[in-house]
Parts: structure tokens; C-alpha cells; sequence
């Protein structure tokens, strides 16, 4: 699942916004296959998804992963930097 969520971040950065959502849906299916949908990993991928989302215009999918994001990170904190981008994406979205 790490593998996948790096490779989403990678793509990300290289403007593959596709390409990054399909890796982190797939880190996500890995996380919740093996480790359970409440990994604290499932958080950052959801959070990348959030970007994700956030950038193609899904500003909808984009509110529910950066929620989902934000309530893992609330139970198993993120770095600072991890969550404020996410909240950040969150607002974004809700202003659509």
C-alpha cells in the first residue's frame, strides 16, 4: 500500500492527476484488504485523494476524502503540514 500511495504522490507532483488517483484508490483497496480502512495510512492516502479530487474539479469526492482524512488523522495525528494541507484542500472544496 505505501508503494501505491508514493507512486500517487509521484504522479501527483508530475501533474498526472489519472494516473495518481488510480494509485491511491489502489493503496486504499491494499490498506483495506490487509490492515483494515482505519490504518492510520489509509489517512494519508485519502488525503491524497483529496488533493487529487480537489484539483480535477470533484470538488463533491473531494470533501469526502479530505473529511475522511482528517478524522484518521484526529485519531492517529499527521504532521502538522500533512493536516493543514488537507484542511486547506477541504476548504477549497467546500467553497467549490
Amino acid at each position: 500500500g505505501i508503494t501505491w500511495y508514493n507512486l500517487g504522490t509521484l504522479r501527483m507532483d508530475a501533474d498526472d492527476l489519472a494516473g495518481a488517483a488510480e494509485a491511491f484508490d489502489h493503496a486504499h483497496a491494499i490498506f483495506e484488504a490487509t490492515v483494515s480502512a482505519a490504518h492510520p495510512w489509509a489517512g494519508y492516502v485519502d488525503s491524497g485523494r483529496c488533493r487529487v479530487d480537489e484539483r480535477l474539479g470533484n470538488h463533491a469526492a473531494a470533501i469526502v476524502h479530505c473529511r475522511r482524512a482528517l478524522s484518521s488523522f484526529e485519531a492517529s495525528p499527521a504532521p502538522a503540514v500533512t493536516e493543514y494541507r488537507t484542511r486547506l484542500e477541504l476548504a477549497s472544496a467546500l467553497w467549490g
